[in-house]
């Protein structure tokens, strides 16, 4: 393992940790607390009010507080949902080099999604509920596997096509693969997305790094977080907390773009680097929402069983590269970029250990 896969996994387990450990401690408690009323959210250079919540690590709110609505049984309501998923039988491998392969598998997952006349909200959620149905969290599988089925194996691709290869091939990430994968995912169906990296918050109030994505649909822009759906979604459900979502909404426990800047969590390298990812305006929640429903198939592993998928399909990258190195020669050297934009492999936040 070079120093840059161990910094990978360093910096992956750490996020995984602290999901498991905030999960541990307080379930789903957790999940449906929200921080303190904010402000109207700042967004593209508008500062917040003076003393707003922004400026400042928010607090939780005293035990207790509030009452929020009882959450929805998602087998009340709502068909059951069935997206298709990977086929172990037949791995998704091109039967040709590709220019790009985490877009050829974006586009081979979105022919099997899309039919004919779906709208955009329809392909944004069959996008998103393919992610939740079948990816488990966990470190990146094999980052440089794109190389042996692209034309040009020596030239770094984007962060967006490296993170993405891991979850649409294997069904494994972190935040920042899922983000990455549901951004390519719903481009190739025809919605703009971008990728977003931001904050959320650990149990104590303190700000953690994150990632999550936003997407245009039907003219509007909203934010989409699989990763934190995904934790929602154990035992089958998904109540699509995370899902076509306003400012408003993603204020109460998400900061980016302006108002993370404004927060006065980063230094100005880190802050000049946030302003390339400032996002677009989401001024409302989808109209209608989304109903709870259960996924058919959706079954989290058990972390023994997830580890053994794991190390079983990063087994299954190396051989195949060492077959194509077999063949063609050992692969060049070179750097991935696989690094985390703006909080690079320290991350943010609170020490796990």
């Amino acid at each position: 393992m070079n120093e840059m896969d161990a910094r990978v996994k360093n910096r992956l387990l750490v996020c995984l940790a602290a999901l498991v450990l905030v999960g541990l401690c307080v379930g789903d408690a957790f999940w449906d607390r929200e921080l303190p009323e904010p402000p109207a959210p700042s967004l593209q250079g508008t500062p917040p009010p003076a003393g707003s919540v922004s400026a400042q690590v928010p607090a939780p709110p005293a035990e207790g507080a509030g009452n929020p609505a009882p959450e929805p049984d998602p087998g009340a309501s709502g068909p059951d949902v069935s997206v298709p998923g990977p086929s172990a039988e037949e791995p998704r491998i091109p039967s040709e080099p590709v220019e790009s392969y985490a877009r050829w598998l974006a586009r081979q997952i979105a022919e099997e999604l899309t039919t004919p006349g779906m709208t955009e909200y329809e392909k944004a959620k069959a996008g998103y509920d393919y992610l939740v149905q079948n990816v488990s969290k966990g470190e990146a599988v094999c980052p440089e596997l794109w190389r042996i089925y692209q034309k040009d194996p020596d030239t770094p691709v984007s962060f967006l096509e490296n993170r993405t290869v891991s979850v649409l091939r294997f069904d494994i990430g972190m935040c920042e693969d899922q983000a990455a994968a549901l951004t390519l995912l719903l481009r190739e169906m025809g919605l703009e997305a971008e990728y977003i990296p931001g904050f959320i918050f650990s149990i104590q109030g303190d700000a953690m790094d994150h990632a999550w994505m936003m997407a245009k649909v039907d003219g509007t822009w909203y934010h989409l977080d699989p990763d934190l759906e995904s934790y929602r979604a154990r035992r089958g459900r998904i109540i699509y907390q995370y899902f076509l979502k306003g400012d408003e909404e993603f204020y109460r426990t998400h900061r980016w773009g302006q108002n993370a800047i404004d927060a006065g969590y980063l230094g100005e390298e880190q802050n000049e680097e946030l302003r390339q990812y400032l996002g677009h305006p989401c001024p409302e929640d989808h109209d209608p929402a989304a109903e709870p429903q259960r996924l058919k198939g959706r079954a989290e592993p058990e972390a023994s069983k997830a580890l053994l998928l794991a190390e079983k399909a990063q087994k299954q990258a190396e051989d195949e590269i060492a077959a194509y190195e077999a063949e063609h020669g050992a692969l060049a050297p070179i750097r991935l970029n696989m690094e985390p934009p703006v909080f690079g492999w320290d991350g943010y936040g609170p020490e796990i250990w």
